[in-house]
């Protein structure tokens, strides 16, 4: 989901170099999440017709031009407006959800809880298909509204999973802040080891954006197919189920990449290595990764909490999925946190990719 790219066209719109554009809204009846409010609805409008989009005419993204005004606004409503706007709503799901439904509404209802997850990422994808690669610009924004987009998407299914396992909500609760508390120490330990005090370019926002995404995806490829499980197992595929990947080679993946950091310091002959203004000192790079390392743990201690409190089937659904974030953080660890954001052609060919077999899991070595 949400992975295409449009093919370039940039010739003469008429409807984007026009200065007036007058909207009209398509007040859908199907939802495919709970609907908001007239009042909540009729504000959003308001907001969205008032914003002044002359402002930003110049910053159309070159992939966008030739296609159809209303994609143009609902970039410029979903992305643009929050660099102009304090209005807390702009950080709302419920807004974005709401104008993704406009954008792109179903035209039925689904028949089963898989259809509707499918055509909820349809609605996502039908914003982000149309970025192509043309400029860093686009990239970015590609990467930064499919992080916002798989935000949502979790913490919606997250909801919902609550409400089909009643009697878990509370360890569920738990963990998801386990989970948060994990996220943002990883996110630190990447800065702290990848990017650098000194890596502002105009990349940077995709990669930071691209690893933060990575985290959210660990979380909601457990929560999302656990609830597809439980409530329309007729329609619904599983997950494969990978070798087991035991806790142990996560840990040990951890202290080699420590001691990779530190091999990497000292036999670094650039006087640049230590530069302040590109590098963070190693003892900080360690403490990053010890901190990542420690948070991690806490979640999958978590997550033997909830596995603790389902029954047979359930739990054993659960753990598989467990073993597929732990998959996941072993390829990240392996990789050394590299393969977020831009890279070159050789870069790409070394890092594991996430659908690797268990033989090439295993016998990977970045260095």
């Amino acid at each position: 989901m949400r992975n295409g790219t449009a093919k370039s066209q940039n010739e003469y719109n008429p409807d984007l170099d026009s200065i007036l554009y007058v909207r009209t809204w398509k007040n859908p009846t199907v939802y495919l999440t709970d609907r908001p409010s007239d009042e909540e609805i009729k504000e959003w409008q308001t907001a969205c017709e008032t914003f002044n989009s002359d402002m930003n005419r110049m910053m159309i993204p070159s992939s966008m031009k030739g296609y159809p005004i209303d994609r143009y606004v609902t970039f410029m409503d979903l992305e643009m407006r929050g660099f102009y706007s304090e209005e807390p709503f702009y950080n709302n799901p419920s807004f974005t959800l709401w104008r993704l439904n406009e954008y792109s509404p179903s035209e039925h209802e689904p028949e089963n809880e898989t259809e509707r997850y499918n055509l909820l990422s349809s609605q996502m994808d039908s914003v982000l298909t149309c970025y192509g690669d043309e400029s860093q610009f686009d990239l970015n924004v590609h990467s930064g509204l499919s992080t916002e987009f798989s935000r949502i998407l979790l913490n919606e299914y997250f909801k919902r999973i609550c409400k089909v396992l009643p009697d878990q909500e509370s360890v569920l609760q738990q963990e998801y802040n386990a989970w948060l508390n994990y996220s943002d120490a990883s996110f630190e330990a990447f800065d702290k080891t990848i990017m650098g005090p000194g890596f502002q370019g105009s990349a940077s926002p995709m990669a930071y954006s691209s690893f933060r995404e990575g985290s959210i995806l660990m979380m909601s490829k457990s929560v999302i197919p656990l609830y597809l499980n439980i409530s329309d197992p007729e329609n619904y595929s599983s997950p494969i189920n990978f070798s087991n990947v035991s806790a142990d080679l996560v840990l040990n993946e951890y202290t080699l990449f420590k001691t990779i950091l530190a091999e990497r310091s000292k036999k670094q002959k650039d006087p640049e290595f230590n530069d302040p203004e590109w590098y963070y000192p190693l003892e900080e790079q360690i403490n990053a990764l010890e901190e990542d390392q420690f948070a991690w743990e806490k979640w999958m201690k978590a997550r033997s909490v909830v596995s603790s409190t389902l029954d047979e089937n359930l739990r054993n659904q659960y753990d598989n999925l467990t073993n597929n974030i732990r998959r996941r953080k072993l390829i990240d660890l392996k990789n050394r946190y590299e393969g977020f954001g831009m890279m070159s052609e050789y870069q790409y060919e070394m890092i594991l990719k996430y659908d690797c077999t268990d033989k090439e899991l295993a016998d990977h070595k970045y260095e």
